[in-house]
């Protein structure tokens, strides 16, 4: 806010390692050590979906697209693979996993 002030607090039992703001503000995705990423409306003050993603491979890397259609989030199966875990902010749905050339 422009006071810097906290307005709301959401109760959440999940430890989170990134927290990403939608563009326009009414969102934000939060995601967690174990690999669920949450969505909280900001209005709600509530968690209003959980993602469970695969094999993340890096929290600090989760980027929401410029029109808040997708979430994405890097993975990693630990062997040297790497893909991107591709979510539809409409649906709080896995729309896509992309693997990436080695």
């Amino acid at each position: 806010t422009q006071s810097n002030t906290v307005t709301t607090l959401v109760a959440d039992d999940r430890n989170p390692i990134v927290v990403q703001a939608s563009p326009d503000g009414r969102r934000v995705y939060v995601l967690d050590n174990a690999g669920a990423l949450s969505t909280v409306d900001i209005a709600e003050g509530k968690v209003t979906a959980v993602v469970p993603v695969h094999n993340v491979f890096d929290g600090d890397s989760v980027i929401v697209a410029p029109d808040g259609s997708h979430v994405f989030v890097p993975t990693s199966d630990g062997s040297g693979t790497y893909g991107i875990t591709v979510i539809a902010t409409a649906s709080s749905k896995i729309v896509a996993a992309i693997s990436l050339p080695s």
